[in-house]
């Protein structure tokens, strides 16, 4: 079992499917509301909560997420792969210990020594314009149908750009501190995963084969850059963006491609 995480739009989804290249099973986000995928926590439960109206209650939830990744694990596959996002770390803590420090996740990867990758994404701008296109659009991956509009520029509050920014900061420390306490943790920047020609680094092959003792991954992305324009053609505001960050430790971030 082989567990990524990430902030929404820092790369987790191509890494997943980076790993599953050479035929794990792609659990996807497994704590997603959507129950249309029987690799979800939430689908399993619904069938267990059907099977038996006590399993609604929270205090079950632990013991029902050890027995939905046992059946993950048994469905024949080399290994499995799944995506937890910074939100969801405290989904399954009891609501009957209003004191619990710890988030669910944490303790579990504590008891189980499953790895687990973190992905950062250093360049927040990026991760700002691609979540506000996704929300626009319905498109969250390069799968997807493209819709017209995902290449019409974007608006960012340049009130709120340096506090957005910070935060998303904030959270990449705050679960980078939390996996200190587990006992097999892998750090991966998005910036690092890729080569100059776009196809997975050597860094980022050293980290999967490491992580999975395993060979025979594939080298060009499965997923591609859903929209290739260079920041300052993405951004319509963007000369008000660029005054507001010209004096701030984040100025770079306009300057990547």
């Amino acid at each position: 079992m082989i567990f990524i995480t990430g902030n929404m739009r820092s790369g987790t989804t191509v890494l997943r499917e980076f790993l599953c290249s050479t035929g794990y099973l792609n659990a996807d986000e497994i704590f997603h509301a959507n129950l249309n995928k029987d690799t979800r926590f939430f689908y399993y439960l619904y069938n267990k909560v059907i099977e038996d109206s006590t399993n609604l209650f929270p205090i079950n939830f632990k013991n029902i997420f050890y027995n939905f990744i046992n059946d993950l694990e048994s469905r024949g596959h080399k290994n499995v792969v799944a995506d937890v996002k910074y939100h969801e770390y405290r989904l399954l803590n009891s609501t009957y210990n209003l004191y619990d420090p710890l988030p669910f996740f944490i303790e579990y990867l504590q008891v189980t020594g499953y790895p687990i990758v973190h992905v950062v994404r250093r360049n927040k701008i990026e991760m700002l314009i691609s979540k506000i296109i996704a929300e626009r659009t319905g498109v969250w991956s390069s799968t997807q149908k493209k819709k017209k509009n995902i290449f019409e520029k974007v608006v960012l509050n340049t009130e709120k750009i340096v506090s957005s920014i910070e935060d998303l900061i904030r959270q990449d420390e705050n679960i980078a501190d939390e996996l200190k306490k587990v006992p097999s943790v892998y750090n991966l920047e998005y910036e690092l995963m890729f080569d100059k020609v776009g196809n997975f680094s050597d860094f980022a092959f050293s980290i999967v084969e490491n992580i999975s003792n395993d060979t025979g991954f594939l080298k060009i992305p499965k997923l591609k850059k859903q929209n290739e324009l260079r920041i300052f053609e993405r951004i319509d505001n963007f000369s008000s963006v660029k005054n507001e960050l010209s004096n701030t430790p984040y100025y770079w971030m306009l300057n990547e491609n």
